[in-house]
């Protein structure tokens, strides 16, 4: 994999967003959530959840609440990655949240909550 060469271009991309894009643009959106991805693959937790975060500022300035829940998903993941198990259970709440009430519960696409005991488990395996 070429990831040396993907977080150079995807810099690159972003800088000409920084010059050419209103802020907060949905592209800018795609391109940081693009460059988490690839934070995310080399180790590099921290700024991937920093582009994440401003990612979903972006979606939420431009009113795309499912985008939003599945950036939050995300950001999830990577506060799971960094062991920081109350961030990750809040950003899955949020995220729960949103997909539940643009979608019904029932909808396949929408996620199942996690039991305490569950969590619990997760958390203790992890831990180990």
């Amino acid at each position: 994999m070429q990831f040396d060469e993907a977080d150079t271009l995807c810099k690159r991309t972003l800088e000409i967003h920084r010059v050419h894009s209103p802020p907060a643009s949905l592209e800018e959106a795609a391109d940081r959530r693009l460059m988490a991805l690839i934070c995310e693959v080399k180790g590099d937790y921290e700024s991937a959840l920093e582009h994440l975060v401003l990612a979903s500022m972006a979606m939420i300035a431009n009113g795309q609440d499912n985008e939003v829940a599945a950036i939050d998903l995300s950001i999830g993941n990577i506060y799971l990655s960094l062991s920081r198990f109350d961030e990750a259970v809040f950003s899955y709440q949020k995220s729960l949240t949103v997909f539940k009430a643009s979608k019904s519960d029932n909808h396949p696409s929408a996620p199942q909550p996690l039991s305490g005991e569950q969590v619990f488990s997760i958390r203790n395996n992890l831990e180990k």
